[in-house]
């Protein structure tokens, strides 16, 4: 059958010595396969054991394997190993800025049979990442109604940490509708739904939700020391949890402080970015 298909340029040979199907070959044949989902769950062991081998050592031979885990998983309806393999590429992704392919898995997992399957808190998470992903992608409307969705499941999980987060990018989005009192009224109800949560995720939402509270304060023109309390508080929760790039980004948020209000403090901007 291999064979025939490469004699039909309907697979190609790579350079593994594994044959692998053109993507517009795809449905030509999985829809020849009787029972191609058991195929699917098949091939998502075989990539699951390969993203954890010592093959797999190089940061592309692990993207590459969970792809295909994300691939085959939403194929044989395994939507909670979908999401795992998921989760393990989207900070790869986030980081390489590839907006667009985190919202499409997102919205892979949302449209599968399953998702409803899976518990609210990771259903949330998908939400979450989707509403970042269309933030940065412009999508602001949809973004907002992603971010709403979500916090609905995470207080049916009754997970106050990731509503937090979902309240403090709600804050963004009302930033981009170009509203500071519903984006400050955001923040502070974040701050407000982490309650006194001493764990390190809090803290890294706390110090995240404060340091954007400090931008906003500043732009509308707030007394001084209320904005510098705001933005300190940050970097010294950045700095307590030993985040580096937490720390950078609210030591840069602090060096603009000094630098454009009142007077100017340029030396403590310097001594922010130098630090930075």
């Amino acid at each position: 059958v291999v064979a025939r298909l490469y004699d039909r340029e309907a697979i190609s040979k790579t350079g593994q010595r594994w044959f692998q199907k053109l993507p517009q070959d795809q449905p030509y044949v999985y829809d020849r396969i009787v029972d191609s989902q058991t195929l699917h769950r098949a091939a998502l062991d075989y990539f699951t054991e390969e993203s954890r081998g010592e093959d797999a050592s190089g940061e592309a031979d692990v993207e590459s394997a969970c792809a295909l885990m994300f691939f085959h998983a939403l194929r044989a309806k395994e939507v909670q190993r979908a999401f795992e393999a998921f989760g393990r590429l989207r900070q790869r992704l986030d980081t390489s800025g590839r907006q667009h392919t985190i919202a499409s898995m997102c919205r892979q997992l949302q449209d599968s049979d399953g998702f409803d399957g899976i518990s609210a808190g990771d259903r949330g998470q998908v939400l979450l990442f989707l509403g970042r992903a269309l933030r940065h992608l412009g999508e602001v409307a949809k973004a907002e109604a992603s971010l709403k969705e979500a916090r609905s499941l995470f207080l049916t999980a009754q997970d106050s940490i990731n509503e937090a987060a979902v309240l403090s990018d709600l804050g963004l989005v009302a930033r981009k509708q170009g509203s500071y009192v519903r984006e400050l009224e955001f923040y502070d109800q974040a701050l407000v739904a982490l309650k006194e949560d001493a764990s390190v995720d809090a803290i890294r939402v706390r110090s995240s939700a404060l340091g954007r509270k400090g931008q906003v304060l500043q732009r509308r023109g707030d007394a001084l020391d209320v904005v510098f309390d705001s933005l300190k508080e940050s970097l010294r929760l950045a700095r307590q949890i030993n985040n580096r790039s937490l720390t950078v980004s609210r030591l840069g948020m602090l060096g603009a402080a000094y630098r454009e209000l009142g007077r100017g403090d340029f030396a403590a901007a310097i001594k922010c970015y130098t630090e930075a």
